[in-house]
C-alpha cells in the first residue's frame, strides 16, 4: 500500500495514516466516539497477500496541544479487530468492529 494519509472522501471527520515497510503496516486512525469526543487508534501487523488484520488498540489521556507536557497516553484496551483488504496500492476496503465496512484511498489535496 501507498504510505500517507488515507480516507473515504465521502465520510469527513475520519482518517487513516498508513505506513508500510518490510511487510509490516502501521495504521493510526482518528475518529470520534459516539459522544463526539475525539478518539485515536493504533493497529500494527503484517500484510499477508493483500490483507492486514490486527487489534484496533484505543488510547486515552493524550497530550493537549497547548498544555505543558503531561506524559504519554494510556492504552485503554481495544475495540476489536480491523481488517484492511487492498485491491491495489491505492484502494482498500476496511472492515471495522461492529460490522462497519468502508472504502478508503490516499487523501487527495
Amino acid at each position: 500500500p501507498q504510505t500517507g494519509l488515507w480516507a473515504n472522501m465521502s465520510e469527513s471527520g475520519t482518517g487513516y495514516t498508513l505506513d508500510y515497510k518490510h511487510g509490516t503496516l502501521v495504521v493510526a486512525i482518528y475518529a470520534y466516539a459516539s459522544n463526539g469526543a475525539a478518539q485515536w487508534y493504533l493497529a500494527v501487523g503484517a500484510v499477508t497477500g493483500n490483507t492486514f488484520t490486527a487489534t484496533l488498540d484505543k488510547y486515552v489521556g493524550g497530550q493537549c496541544i497547548s498544555c505543558v507536557y503531561q506524559g504519554s497516553p494510556t492504552l485503554a484496551g481495544n475495540d476489536g479487530t480491523i481488517t484492511i483488504t487492498f485491491s491495489s496500492s491505492t484502494a482498500a476496503t476496511v472492515n471495522l468492529p461492529g460490522g462497519r465496512v468502508t472504502h478508503i484511498e490516499p487523501f487527495q489535496f
